[in-house]
C-alpha cells in the first residue's frame, strides 16, 4: 500500500514536472514572447535600436501569455487589485520576465522616469508601498 502511495506521488510529480515544461515551450512560442526574446538575446544596445513599441493587441497578448505561463498569477494580481489597470498588469508581466527598464520604456512608448514612477504607483495600489519590498521583489515573491 504505502510503495503504491509512494509511486503515485512520484508519478504526480513528474506530470506536475510535464506540465510545468509544457506551460513554458507554450509561452516561448508565443509570437510576442519570440519577438521580445529575440531582441533580448542580442543584447540591450541592439534591442534599443531595434525595438517598437508594443500594439495594444501584441501588449494584450503578452499579458495572456504570462498569464499562462505563470499559472494563472496575471489574473489572480487582478482579482486580488482590480485597481490595477492593463498597463500596470503589463508592467508587472514584463518585470517577471527580467526586461531591463530600458526596454520596459521603449515596449510600452513612454521614459523611463514614466516606468520608475509607474513602478512606485503599482506598489502603492498593491499596498506593498510600506512593506520595504520593491515591486520586482514582491512580484517574484508571489510568482
Amino acid at each position: 500500500m504505502f510503495r503504491k502511495v509512494a509511486d503515485l506521488q512520484q508519478e504526480n510529480e513528474l506530470l506536475i514536472s510535464s506540465q510545468n515544461e509544457l506551460k513554458y515551450i507554450i509561452w516561448k512560442t508565443t509570437p510576442i514572447v519570440q519577438y521580445i526574446l529575440a531582441l533580448l538575446e542580442q543584447g540591450e544596445n541592439k534591442f534599443l535600436r531595434l525595438v517598437h513599441p508594443l500594439s495594444k493587441e501584441e501588449s494584450e497578448a503578452l499579458i495572456v501569455a504570462c498569464n499562462n505561463r505563470f499559472e494563472g498569477k496575471v489574473n489572480q494580481l487582478l482579482t486580488d487589485y482590480p485597481q490595477l489597470s492593463s498597463d500596470d498588469l503589463l508592467l508587472c508581466c514584463f518585470i517577471r520576465m527580467r526586461i531591463p527598464i530600458s526596454c520596459i520604456s521603449l515596449l510600452m512608448s513612454k521614459e523611463m522616469d514614466t516606468i520608475y514612477k509607474k513602478k512606485l504607483r503599482v506598489k502603492k495600489k498593491v499596498h506593498f508601498d510600506k512593506v520595504g519590498l520593491t515591486l520586482d521583489e514582491f512580484l517574484f515573491q508571489i510568482w
